[in-house]
Parts: C-alpha cells; sequence; structure tokens
C-alpha cells in the first residue's frame, strides 16, 4: 500500500520530532505496523461525521490523523495531520471508538475502501486540498526485510539499499559516511549464504572493529545465520595461508610503530622528508602494489619505482630516489628485528596460494575496501572460485572519503584489477561502480559541510558529495581552520538549507 503525507503534518513531524534518527525510525515502524494492520485495541478512533477518517495514538502526547482511500493509482493509506493529545481534547478532532479488527479488515479489502477525497477537501479541522498531498519518499518509508519481527528500524532497507541486496553479482559500490553500505553488504552476503548451504561465503574488512560490528548486525537480523558465511578481518584472512609463528601479532609493524621506532632511529636518511608520506609510499606502492609479489624481496625494483611515477602518493616525485633507498633499509630492518608488516603477510599468503586460483570461496565482500592495497586486493581475487566462463561473485563497497589507511585507492584501479584477472574469460564484462549519496547519519547542515569540504579537492574526482536524509539541523560550530575566507565566500551550508 502507498502511503502519503500532507505537506502540513509533514511540517508538524518535524516541529515535534525535530527528525532525529530515532524519531525518523519511531515514525517509520508505526506507519507500517498501521498499513499492516498491526494495530491494538484502544489505538484507533474513528473521526466523528465521517467513518473513514481515523485517530491513530503515535505516542503518549501525539496522534496521527489518517484515511485510507482508493485513487486511479491504487490504495493509498493518507497521513492528513500530525497534532497534540491536547487538541484532540480541545475537541479539534471528535471521535469514535472503532474496533480493530474492522480498521484491519478496511486495509486489507480494497471493495470496502470508499473514496474520502471529498469529505477530507471540504473539512475545515483538516483544511487539505488533493494537491497538498505528496508522496513518502521511499528513503522515508522503508522495507522490513522480517516483518514478522520486532526488528531494529536502523536496520530497515530503503527502496535504493534493497536494489542493492538483490542486485546480481559482482558489485562495485560507493557511498558516502552513513549510507548503508555495510548494511546493504550483511543482507545481501546472508542472502547468499542462505541460498545454498555449499557456497563458502567470506565477509572481510580491513578494520577488526568493523568485523565486530558486522558480526553483530548478522546476528540480530538473522541470530543464527549458517556456518558458510564467514566474517574476518584482513589479517585473520591472511593468516589462513600463512604459519602463525612467522607473524606474530606482538612483531608487526604498523605507520605508528614505523615513526615511533623505525624513524626515530634512522631519520638521518629522512633528510627533512615527512615519515608519513614515505610509510605511505612503501606501503601502497613500493611493496603495496600488485606486480611486487614477483619479486622474492616484495620490493619492487628502482626501475619498476620510477616507471609507477603516475600511481605515487608523494607531492614532490624528485625525492622518489631517497624515498626508495628508505624503503630497502627499512626492508632490512625488519628482517634483522623480526618484524613484519601487513604487506609481508600479504606477500607470503599470495605465495602460497600460487598463481592458480585457489576458489576457496563462492562469494566474497569486502567492507571499506579504499583501506587495501592493490596487492591486498588481488589476494581477495586470487581466493574466487569461478567457472572460467563468467566473472566471479564480489560484492566490494568503499568510500575514497573516508580512508583511514591511506592506500592510493580509486576504483579505476580496482577495475583495472578485476580486468588483468578476468578479461580472458569468455562472458567477461566490465564492471561498472554504483553510487550511494543519501546519508542517514548526520543532520543535513553537517552532511551539507562535508560536501562543501569536498569540493576544494580539485584533484580527486572519486569523492563523492553527499545528500542528507534529516534536514535541517543548527549551523556547524567550526572550532578552527585555517582559511577563514572559506566560510565567509561559502556560507551555504547552515541550517537553513
Amino acid at each position: 500500500m502507498d502511503v502519503s503525507i500532507t505537506k502540513q503534518a509533514l511540517k508538524r513531524l518535524e516541529e515535534q520530532s525535530k527528525l532525529s534518527p530515532s524519531a525518523v525510525s519511531r515514525f517509520r515502524k508505526k506507519i507500517y505496523q498501521i498499513v499492516s494492520g498491526d494495530v491494538c485495541a484502544g489505538e484507533i478512533a474513528k473521526m466523528h461525521g465521517h467513518q473513514r477518517i481515523f485517530r491513530i495514538r503515535f505516542n503518549i502526547s501525539l496522534r496521527i490523523i489518517a484515511t485510507v482511500v482508493k485513487t486511479e493509482q491504487g490504495t493509498q493509506f493518507r497521513i492528513l495531520d500530525f497534532v497534540t493529545h491536547d487538541q484532540m481534547d480541545r475537541g479539534k478532532y471528535v471521535t469514535n471508538p472503532v474496533d480493530v479488527q474492522d480498521f484491519k479488515n478496511e486495509l486489507k479489502d480494497d471493495k470496502e475502501i470508499a473514496n474520502a477525497i471529498d469529505f477530507i477537501c471540504s473539512n475545515e479541522n483538516l483544511q487539505v486540498d488533493e494537491s497538498d498531498f505528496e508522496a513518502l519518499r521511499d528513503d522515508f518509508y522503508l522495507h522490513v526485510p522480517d516483518p514478522d519481527k520486532n526488528q531494529n528500524p536502523d536496520l530497515w532497507l530503503s527502496s535504493e539499499q534493497k536494489q542493492f541486496v538483490e542486485k546480481e553479482m559482482p558489485v562495485l559500490l560507493t557511498g558516502s559516511a552513513g549510507s548503508g553500505k555495510t548494511t546493504i553488504l550483511i543482507y545481501h552476503a546472508l542472502r547468499k549464504s542462505l541460498e545454498n548451504i555449499d557456497n563458502r561465503v567470506l565477509y572481510v574488512t580491513y578494520n577488526k572493529f568493523l568485523q565486530k560490528e558486522a558480526e553483530r548486525i548478522a546476528k540480530e537480523v538473522f541470530p543464527n545465520y549458517p556456518p558458510n558465511l564467514k566474517f574476518c578481518h584482513y589479517l585473520e584472512l591472511c593468516t589462513d595461508y600463512v604459519e602463525g609463528s612467522q607473524f606474530d601479532e606482538i612483531a608487526e609493524i604498523n605507520q605508528q610503530r614505523f615513526i615511533r621506532e623505525f624513524y626515530r632511529t634512522h631519520s638521518n636518511i629522512f633528510r627533512g622528508v615527512d615519515p608519513v608520506s614515505v610509510w605511505q609510499e612503501i606501503r601502497n606502492l613500493i611493496k603495496g602494489s600488485a606486480s611486487s609479489t614477483e619479486n622474492d624481496n616484495v620490493l619492487l625494483s628502482i626501475d619498476e619505482y620510477a616507471q609507477s611515477r603516475n600511481d605515487t602518493s608523494l607531492s614532490d616525485w624528485d625525492i622518489h630516489k631517497d624515498v626508495y633507498n628508505i624503503a630497502k633499509i627499512y626492508q632490512g630492518w625488519l628482517t634483522s628485528q623480526n618484524y613484519w608488516d601487513e604487506i609481508d603477510i600479504t606477500h607470503k599468503a599470495l605465495k602460497q596460494i600460487g598463481s592458480v586460483v585457489d576458489g576457496k570461496y563462492s562469494a566474497i565482500y569486502c567492507d571499506e575496501i579504499q583501506d587495501l592495497t592493490k596487492n591486498q586486493i588481488s589476494l581477495l581475487l586470487r581466493l574466487l572460485g569461478h567457472d572460467y566462463v563468467n566473472v566471479p561473485e564480489f560484492f566490494f563497497t568503499g568510500d575514497p572519503a573516508q580512508i583511514i589507511n591511506p592506500s592510493g585507492f580509486s576504483w579505476n584501479k580496482v577495475k583495472a584489477l578485476i580486468y588483468s584477472s578476468y578479461s580472458d574469460l569468455p562472458r567477461y564484462r566490465p564492471v561498472k561502480h554504483d553510487e550511494l549519496k543519501l546519508n542517514f547519519r548526520s543532520a543535513e547542515s553537517i552532511v551539507n559541510l562535508g560536501s562543501k569540504i569536498l569540493e576544494f579537492n580539485d584533484g580527486y574526482t572519486e569523492l563523492l558529495s553527499q545528500e542528507a536524509h534529516r534536514k535541517g539541523g543548527d549551523m556547524p560550530l567550526v572550532v578552527s581552520i585555517a582559511e577563514p575566507d572559506i566560510l565567509r565566500d561559502n556560507d551555504d551550508f547552515g541550517s537553513r538549507n
């Protein structure tokens, strides 16, 4: 059943709830219960003078005034007003009790639904016209995957999200923070694992905390999800293919330890070069490029590195030879100290797998793929099984604006890896990446500020401008900023928008 709402009712809803995420979730749930006929005795009353107008209890202080009508487009549940209990008591909406079962029957039986438009438009208390109605957009009235369960409304799906849950793989999906990428990925992975118990399905992400959160969501959606769905973080995945004693967690070097332990004891070789930039260049390119897996020493040769200028993260290419020299010394230091980094374990795992596709997993889901290097993405592709005819099944999500571990990521590089891996398959087709733009997490004022900031990054075209689901919000408080003129010249991200 379609749902529509008057502008007056929507405005009053916004005034009463400020459209906070929790308030929107409660409203969605209530509307779903109503159109499903899942209402309790005492929650429904008919408006005096007409049997087609209902007063529905929303919470202790607010009431929904609504009707069910039949139009040329079909049956509609129409929300006419959203009023306080005090307004009801003052007699604005005089009501008669109604039997809940009668209300349920009216919702379900099209033949019994009368056209109440004439009454609605002539009633002086309602003061609405047919033109005042507008459909609740799909992202407001969400899909409930399992309506028989009292499910967390934040896990309901918009129509756009539902479309991707049902989309055939392979899929590349980019979306801003709060757009629902993780939820989509989990629903799709659950669906795939439930299709066939023989499907070996992997959900992997770089961040171990996100992995735990994904497992929590999966258990909330499907408490007894099948054992053929595996959740793990990237380094945990690598340990399936290497001898654990070689890669003791205590001996792992990350960016923080690189600066604290290597840079501080070798600062003389850096010659003023930023150690963070050096770490990123080593991780992303000198060690982290896909071609480095062909070298026993894990590093690109100096000639290969020189040919990779287009992929560098260095702001000044003139120092690339110095950076390469640092990389060689760093790799020797790792060996001498029995230390390792994530590219070392990736390299070892790739060597163990070999050049032939391992085929361990029927489908792989990778969340926040922007945190992985080309080398690490290559490992995921190697683990996919396929029929040597079609491109295997994978679903990768990411957002270049959210990179917490700089990797030199771009969707074009991912597509190039896919092409090099599968272009010789008889049914190969280029994989395009889709976009989610709606942000469900933050208020409009915050989202607009973030989008404005992205506009200043002229050198990166894959950053995704966001749109807010939650309208309004106070003007963001800027604590400090390097260029004060930016705010004066771009003052259109306040609450008025």
